[in-house]
């Protein structure tokens, strides 16, 4: 395919408005898929408190709240129902008696892998769109 020099800049502006259009519902999947993933997770891993009759109440509580607009995206998952759990959980605590209760990291390990997992779907979707162009 040959184009005019005239043409050239209309071709160019044509093909990165296409670039960044297929870019952007790439990441909106990959953002979408992601977030389910991680709250799933996060339900599976979180702590339950065996001796309430809460018990799985925390590990219910996780959500996906959405922001997007023209040129962002955002997904949070966070707990709903105990959201004043999760620092304690994560990183520690002392107890009404004086003792510590351990740490049992669950939030900070997700965050990561599937961090690490975003980026990484999200340049196999923009290599493939390059192989594809």
């Amino acid at each position: 395919m040959s184009i005019k020099p005239s043409e050239l800049a209309n071709q160019i502006e044509k093909y990165l408005k296409e670039y960044k259009e297929d870019i952007d519902e790439d990441v909106r999947n990959n953002a979408n898929s992601i977030a389910k993933e991680v709250q799933a997770e996060l339900k599976r891993i979180s702590p339950v408190d065996h001796s309430s009759d809460r018990g799985r109440h925390y590990a219910d509580g996780w959500k996906i709240s959405s922001s997007t607009s023209t040129n962002y995206v955002s997904k949070k998952v966070y707990n709903a129902t105990d959201y004043q759990l999760t620092h304690l959980l994560e990183f520690g605590h002392t107890d009404r008696a004086g003792g510590h209760v351990n740490a049992q990291p669950h939030i900070r390990p997700t965050e990561d892998k599937y961090r690490t997992k975003f980026e990484k779907d999200l340049e196999r979707d923009i290599k493939k769109w390059h192989s594809q162009n």
